[in-house]
């Protein structure tokens, strides 16, 4: 198995989620942003009961293995067949917040 070199990612508390904290996640400069009560407790119930009813599944191809809930456009982005699958998938429940 090889080895495999990890940077640690700086994780960013905030009060609010700014437009400067979304474009330090994209340029990959914060790994996380923690915006505590950021969701309510009742979304964050019904959050929990979705992964629990469908489970945890891993993207493909990825190493290490990286788990994902529900489906993603990253693996289906390389034809227009993917795409056409990817809006078909409805095997992950919408979760009104």
């Amino acid at each position: 198995m090889p080895e495999v070199a990890v940077d640690l990612w700086k994780v960013v508390n905030a009060d609010r989620l700014t437009p400067d904290l979304i474009i330090s996640l994209l340029k990959g400069e914060v790994g996380a942003v923690r915006i505590q009560n950021f969701l309510s407790e009742e979304a964050c119930n019904k959050c929990l009961e979705a992964i629990k009813n469908n489970g945890v599944d891993y993207y493909e191809g990825v190493y290490p293995k990286i788990g994902k809930v529900g489906i993603t456009q990253f693996e289906h982005r390389f034809s227009a067949e993917k795409k056409k699958e990817y809006f078909a998938k409805k095997n992950f429940p919408f979760i009104p917040l």
